[in-house]
């Protein structure tokens, strides 16, 4: 259930929808004492609340970035759109090796704290479009594959 809920909030991040203030649900006041201790109080994000999963979303740097929190006000990773141009080699040549045609549209980055980094990819190939997950030793998996209609 828990890793559902997690494709999924990395899948509306990946589309880049913008987090509601608040979402599901109001956000427990012990995880935005966690997100201030870690981020500094004038950082002042959005949230949204998903199942048991607390997402801030903020701005650092120029960059919209968001950061996952277990209910238990565990912090299980962190995310941001990312140029595709700055997807690691072996994934870049694992996604072209498996979508020969495929142009590649958005990249999220996602980092846990216990797996390596993701990348959730959207491509398109001529027949269809696909959101890939493709970590930096070129393992991928396929998340969503859908039929376009010309």
């Amino acid at each position: 259930m828990k890793r559902n809920v997690i494709i999924l909030l990395l899948t509306l991040a990946a589309l880049n929808l913008s987090a509601k203030t608040p979402g599901e649900g109001t956000v427990d006041p012990f995880i935005e004492a966690k997100f201030k201790q870690e981020f500094g109080s004038s950082v002042k994000p959005s949230w949204q609340v998903i199942e048991d999963i607390s997402v801030a979303t903020f701005t650092d740097q120029g960059r919209v970035k968001q950061v996952y929190y277990f209910d238990d006000g565990q912090m299980f990773g962190s995310g941001k759109s990312i140029d595709r141009n700055l997807l690691p080699d072996e994934a870049l040549k694992s996604i072209k090796n498996r979508f020969n045609s495929g142009i590649i549209q958005s990249v999220y980055e996602f980092k846990s704290n216990d797996a390596p980094t993701r990348y959730f990819v959207y491509v398109y190939t001529e027949s269809h479009f696909r959101i890939v997950a493709v970590n930096e030793f070129g393992d991928v998996q396929v998340y969503k594959k859908i039929r376009l209609n010309h």
